[in-house]
């Protein structure tokens, strides 16, 4: 198993005390091996967040008034 070979490789840093190190070998190490099979695999798309409500707030003017001629 990928996820116990990678554990026995880097458990030195657990007995240090370093798990924070750990952590993030383990992670590098997955990230690489371990690839989405199917769509069962992956997580599910989030929905769109909506607007804020200061935007509603603010009057929609320009910033700067515009000359009329050039």
């Amino acid at each position: 198993d990928v996820l116990l070979d990678i554990i026995a490789d880097d458990a030195g840093l657990l007995a240090k005390g370093d798990d924070n190190s750990f952590m993030n070998r383990v992670t590098l190490a997955l990230r690489d091996k371990l690839t989405p099979t199917g769509d069962d695999d992956r997580p599910p798309p989030k929905a769109p967040k909506a607007q804020s409500h200061v935007r509603q707030a603010r009057p929609q003017q320009p910033a700067a008034k515009l000359p009329e001629t050039g």
